[in-house]
């Protein structure tokens, strides 16, 4: 499945990060995918989708904190702008004219992998979650129905919720 941490794809960015000049041309490209991303950028003229909703991941009872610097798109090292975080509230956002599923969205959040071969398997940060394993759970739902990951594509207005168990 797509690599750690939100590497590039057709619709999404990689900050580059090997010279001052590539930088700067970075940050000015981010910038702009930002600003479209901010105003509400992007229609189904240009063929952007742009969809944001809100989120929540709870491991073991407890909220994990969403709004960490790293996580959000003015801050992480590399995001993409097919599934991103914003430092200004606590949705997800999507933009690009091939939508992910949750299940996508999620492996390409920096520090994130996700997949799925029979059981879903989800590594955040250094912590691995694999609901092959006795006593651990995965469940997603979407507007409190129960949803496939890989399979259910979050529309604008989405309430995406992950909840792991491993007890």
């Amino acid at each position: 499945m797509g690599g750690r941490g939100g590497g590039s794809d057709s619709s999404g960015l990689r900050r580059l990060n090997t010279s001052m000049s590539r930088r700067q041309v970075g940050g000015v490209v981010a910038t702009v995918l930002l600003a479209g991303c901010l105003s509400g950028g992007g229609s189904e003229d240009d063929g952007a989708d742009v969809a944001a909703g809100d989120i929540e991941l709870i491991i073991d009872e407890e909220p994990y904190d969403l709004s960490q610097d790293h996580l959000q798109a003015e801050h992480a090292e590399e995001y993409s702008m097919s599934f991103h975080f914003h430092e200004y509230d606590d949705r997800w956002h999507r933009h690009g004219a091939e939508p992910v599923t949750v299940g996508d969205g999620l492996d390409l959040l920096p520090g994130f992998m996700c997949e799925q071969d029979g059981d879903m398997r989800l590594e955040i940060e250094d912590a691995v979650y694999d609901a092959s394993e006795p006593n651990t759970e995965i469940s997603v739902t979407m507007n409190n129905e129960s949803v496939e990951a890989f399979e259910y594509v979050p529309q604008d207005g989405d309430a995406i919720r992950i909840e792991i168990s491993t007890g």
